[in-house]
């Protein structure tokens, strides 16, 4: 019986190179480079951006010098847009979890401990204690109580038992996860092999977007660890929207237009596969981390942490986590069919789109995309890197400029970016009646803002003039 990741390439390959799938001509392995691998996955010890700052830069940082790195100096010494980090510090939207004077003892130990029994090491990544490790938890538990003779200390114990034992209610659940997202440790330990071959050097071995290229970078590769992603198809939901798996494989297959990130679709399908769910398991693993330490390491919530919580505080938001990739996995965005089939409806749908733009009630996408985008400010990001609103002019898009992923970055936003969801375009029936969407008129107006030919079409034949 074929795997599921051999039926994903016979799905997408030729017959003879199937034969090579599954095993009827061995293929050559790939040369993959004995990176070292680290012993553990650290515990972080650098700035943690709780939301994008506030301040407007005066344009790009320097390569090598990324925002948050002027952090680590005195910050009276701080000038010019680096400046622009103090309020956001003082205020504890960005924290520091370096020191934690605020607290009686460092909590990293207990929370590297954590860490290490949820998540394994790079050699043996996991996620989950797994029923079997919690059940042998709770049996040497009960034998310790069983011994303990002083009642306080006993009476301790026993409080910690119900805490093991709801975990052992949870871990079905965890287990079913990490069985439909494609967790397992097989699955980890392959893509571990294949990160650290090919990404690591940029996103680092965390995930944290800090490799020894990674810095000099601009834009910085993405930092998965505080659970956001730019470019997904998934629902919007208030609780929390994460790519779906579809999603990561684009972009490792496609690469993303006007940034570093380069193509790999030279890797095989189910390669790729591998390389997805390693990059999920460092997320959930960062985000878990990111979620206690928002806690421990922000003073005005030193009562809300207790070292010794931290496993059950780790295990906790592992369990939200994981249900929040596995909903948006299985719901993607309600993407309705471009209504439009000739290209004299797509010029009208593109003047309409015009207006839903430069309408702050609708689009409201002057506010960002300063004539049309020619004058965007720079601003900081959710990673306490930086961007800027698109130049739509340009035509150039990270995804690509295909219709599809056009509406999806209008339906779904970017997070992380201050680019909001416009899911309230969705077409009422009305519209779908009289054949209109204003998104797919949004889209057809992006398209036709990024192609000069088009534009002196809509400002010719529709007296749109958008300033060239």
């Amino acid at each position: 019986m074929l795997s599921r990741l051999s039926a994903i390439s016979l799905s997408l390959i030729t017959p003879v190179a199937a034969l090579l799938v599954v095993g009827c001509i061995k293929p050559s392995p790939d040369p993959i480079r004995q990176t070292p691998v680290e012993a553990n996955f650290p515990v972080r010890s650098d700035w943690m951006v709780l939301s994008a700052p506030k301040g407007t830069p005066t344009g790009w940082y320097l390569p090598g010098q990324p925002p948050l790195s002027f952090l680590d100096q005195p910050l009276d010494s701080l000038q010019g847009d680096a400046a622009l980090l103090i309020p956001e510090v003082k205020s504890s939207a960005i924290l520091t979890t370096k020191v934690f004077k605020h607290l009686e003892t460092d909590p990293r130990p207990l929370i590297q401990t954590g860490l290490d029994n949820l998540f394994g090491t790079p050699a043996e990544p996991h996620v989950g204690m797994g029923e079997a490790a919690i059940a042998d938890r709770l049996k040497r538990m009960k034998e310790t109580i069983d011994k303990t003779k002083d009642a306080d200390e006993k009476a301790s114990l026993k409080e910690d038992l119900k805490v093991i034992e709801g975990w052992q209610k949870a871990s079905a659940g965890i287990e079913k996860a990490v069985t439909d997202l494609w967790l397992e440790p097989e699955m980890l330990k392959k893509g571990g092999d294949l990160f650290r071959n090919y990404c690591q050097q940029c996103h680092g071995a965390t995930g944290d977007g800090n490799g020894p290229g990674g810095k000099f970078l601009i834009p910085l590769p993405r930092d998965y660890r505080s659970g956001i992603f730019k470019f997904i198809t998934a629902e919007p939901n208030d609780a929390g929207t994460k790519p779906r798996r579809s999603d990561l494989a684009r972009t490792i297959r496609n690469g993303l237009d006007g940034s570093a990130m380069p193509s790999f679709a030279g890797l095989r399908p189910n390669q790729i596969e591998e390389l997805v769910s390693y990059v999920m398991f460092l997320s959930i693993r960062g985000e878990s981390e990111f979620q206690l330490m928002k806690t421990a390491a922000d003073k005005r919530k030193a009562d809300d942490y207790a070292p010794a919580e931290s496993e059950k505080m780790l295990f906790s938001s592992l369990d939200n986590i994981l249900k929040i990739w596995a909903r948006s996995n299985e719901q993607p965005l309600d993407m309705q069919p471009d209504p439009y089939a000739t290209p004299a409806q797509r010029l009208e749908a593109a003047a309409r789109g015009h207006r839903i733009f430069l309408d702050a009630t609708q689009g409201g996408c002057t506010a960002c995309h300063l004539n049309y985008g020619r004058n965007a400010l720079y601003q900081f990001d959710a990673w306490g890197g930086m961007t800027r609103p698109r130049n739509l002019l340009q035509g150039t898009y990270r995804v690509s400029k295909d219709p599809q992923d056009l509406y999806a970055r209008l339906y779904c936003g970017i997070p992380g970016v201050g680019m909001p969801s416009h899911k309230h375009l969705k077409p009422t029936e009305a519209e779908k009646e009289a054949g209109q969407s204003r998104l797919w008129d949004l889209v057809h107006f992006i398209r036709a803002a990024g192609d000069a030919a088009k534009r002196r079409e809509l400002r010719e034949k529709m007296g749109v003039n958008l300033g060239d």
